[in-house]
């Protein structure tokens, strides 16, 4: 992952002990852009049992409304289910979205409760090729992303 002040890349690698090579260019359509030296790594083991949510970045801060959320594909996947939870201490109830969609990004309607920077947590997983998959229902899912095994979870602020 490369984050900057301004954007943020990611890249998703096959594990399969295959070589990979990387080189990061800084300022690349300027008259002086900085390169980096190629470097090069392996990934190995096996692949992600669940989507990873990318965007919003983790940590990153975007602004109140129609917030796009993104993730992994996950490879034979046919639909994706989504959660999106307003990160409180409690006894506060916290706003929810949850959803299914066949594509790897969806609006979400968020903003800043109360006109505070308000911080959000996101998950997802994916219903396997051949499944039969519900929302609400566990049956036939694969693993969320938070789960041991998953991808992870992303935490962003949504700012007023």
């Amino acid at each position: 992952d490369v984050y900057t002040t301004a954007n943020y890349y990611a890249a998703n690698f096959k594990a399969e002990g295959t070589r990979y090579d990387a080189l990061v260019i800084a300022k690349p359509r300027t008259a002086s852009p900085v390169q980096g030296p190629a470097t090069g790594f392996l990934v190995r083991g096996p692949g992600g049992l669940s989507p990873t949510m990318v965007q919003p970045a983790y940590g990153f801060s975007v602004p109140q409304g129609n917030v796009t959320i993104e993730w992994t594909p996950l490879p034979g996947a046919s639909l994706y289910e989504y959660y999106v939870a307003q990160r409180v201490t409690p006894p506060a109830t916290p706003v929810i979205f949850r959803g299914v969609t066949p594509g790897l990004s969806v609006q979400v309607p968020l903003k800043a409760i109360g006109g505070i920077s308000t911080n959000y947590l996101g998950i997802v997983r994916a219903c396997p090729s051949g499944a039969t998959c519900t929302a609400g229902s566990d049956a036939g899912w694969g693993i969320w992303s938070d789960q041991p095994g998953g991808g992870g979870f992303v935490e962003f602020t949504v700012t007023p």
